[in-house]
Parts: C-alpha cells; structure tokens; sequence
C-alpha cells in the first residue's frame, strides 16, 4: 500500500485519488520521464478503467477492466514475459496482446467467475480486491502471466477462456502471483544472496529466491482452488500440487528466508 501510494504520488497524484492501486500507476514510474504520458492523460486513463472495471463487476463478474493498457505502459512487462518464456521454453515465444474485446472474452471470464465465486469466494473476494485489469493475447505454449511493473494487471492466453474450469484456474494462477508480489513489497521474507539460482522440483530451469518462493505459493493456491472442485481431473491435479509441494517446500526452507519467510513457507498446505 505505501508503495503504490508512494508512486502515485511521485507522478502528481493526490493521495486520495483512485488512481492509487491501478497498474498503469506502476508501468508510468517504469517510462522514461521524456516518454511519460501527462498526468491527465494518466488520470483520465485510470478513470475509465476504473469505471469499466466496476461496470463489469456491477454485470456479475469479476471486476476487471478488459482493455489493454496502452501499448506503451504493458511493453515492459510484455518483453519481460517474452524473456522469462524463452528461458523456460528454449525458443522464442511470440504472442500477441488483443485489441478488440469481444463478447465471446466477457462471457468465457463470466462463467469462471461464477465458478471460482461458487467453490472458493473467499479468493473471489481478494481477487476483486488485488487484480483490477485482465488482458488477452494470443499464441506461444504461455499460458498467462503477470508483472510486478503493472502490479494488479495479469495477462492469459485467448484459447484458455473458451473452458471455464481452465479460465477459472488461470485467473487464480496469475492473481496469486499479484498477491504475492503484494506480499513481498510489504513483508521482507528473504535475505540478501547475491542473485544466487537455485534448483525447484517444480521446474527445470535454476530460479532466483523470490523465483521459488512465487512458484510455491501458487502451487499451493491452485492445489487448495482443486481440492474444492468435485471431479477426477481435479483430484489429479490436487494430488499433483500436494506432491510437488512436499518436495519444493523442502528446498524453500533451505532459502536464505527472513522468519516471516519461513512463517509463510511452513504455513502453506503440504500433503506430510
């Protein structure tokens, strides 16, 4: 909270204003100042954001604002996204942000809104209050993704949409990882390393700390989000997280961990 207040402030904005906690806030400070947009160009941005946003939600569904932040204000977290992709995949992944949202989006978001609002509205509730914009894009093996340079913005592939289950574990997938980006900026959970990488049962390439610690809370979301759906590929995947969470939780505990690090770490579901 004081992070993004400080930003927002920083750009010329009250420290009332609803611009406060929206992820254009974030992606400004990342601009250049010589191609930084006007502050009431800014504002004037957010404020229909926030308006679609909350349109949306008064519909009956999340309260997202669907269209893409402006071209220049996501570009780092695109190229940041391109990057993290091909590190993990090997080969360059090309993809591309949707201009056009068309009523086919809004009613693929709906339905897993209802299902997510329907077995785990608590996780309803934080996400209203953590993610405030969902953009769509097209192509690559990604599956979604979210930055910390636009906090409260996550990004999912188009085809995940047309599956309400799979949209549903998408947006709880990607506004974990807002929430932990949350949690970090405000609760120390790491001591310095020296950028050191380190080894995770949950992927193949080498992560740095803070790397490992996203990768186990998110798995430990999305194993909690399946253990309340009532189906076989649920369980599967439950099973899957409560396996894969027993050995990364051991190699997190190895971490250089604060002892509120260590605190979150051991809280989170293990199947031992």
């Amino acid at each position: 909270m004081a992070l993004s207040r400080a930003l927002a402030m920083g750009l010329g904005f009250d420290s009332t204003s609803e611009g406060v906690f929206h992820p254009a806030v974030f992606a400004a400070n990342s601009v250049p100042y010589s191609r930084r947009p006007p502050i009431d160009l800014l504002m004037k941005l957010v404020s229909e954001s926030r308006r679609r946003a909350t349109s949306y939600g008064t519909a009956g569904s999340f309260q997202f604002d669907l269209e893409p932040l402006p071209e220049l204000l996501r570009q780092g977290t695109v190229e940041r996204a391109h990057v993290a992709a091909e590190e993990s995949t090997g080969e360059r992944q090309e993809f591309a942000v949707c201009e056009v949202i068309d009523d086919s989006i809004r009613e693929g978001i709906a339905a897993a809104f209802r299902l997510v609002r329907s077995y785990w509205p608590e996780i309803e509730r934080e996400i209203r209050v953590t993610t405030t914009c969902l953009n769509i894009f097209v192509g690559s093996r990604v599956l979604g993704f979210a930055d910390f340079k636009t906090h409260g913005l996550i990004f999912l592939r188009r085809d995940e949409l047309d599956d309400p289950a799979v949209c549903a574990e998408g947006i709880i997938h990607e506004a974990s990882h807002v929430r932990f980006n949350g949690l970090l900026a405000s609760t120390p959970c790491l001591e310095a390393d020296d950028g050191q990488l380190y080894t995770t049962p949950l992927r193949e390439d080498p992560r740095p700390a803070f790397g490992l610690l996203h990768q186990l809370f998110v798995v430990a979301r999305l194993g909690a989000w399946n253990r309340r759906i009532d189906s076989a590929e649920a369980r599967c995947k439950a099973e899957w997280a409560a396996v894969k969470l027993d050995d990364a939780r051991a190699t997190v505990l190895g971490l250089p961990l604060t002892a509120a690090g260590r605190q979150i770490v051991t809280s989170l579901y293990c199947r031992k």
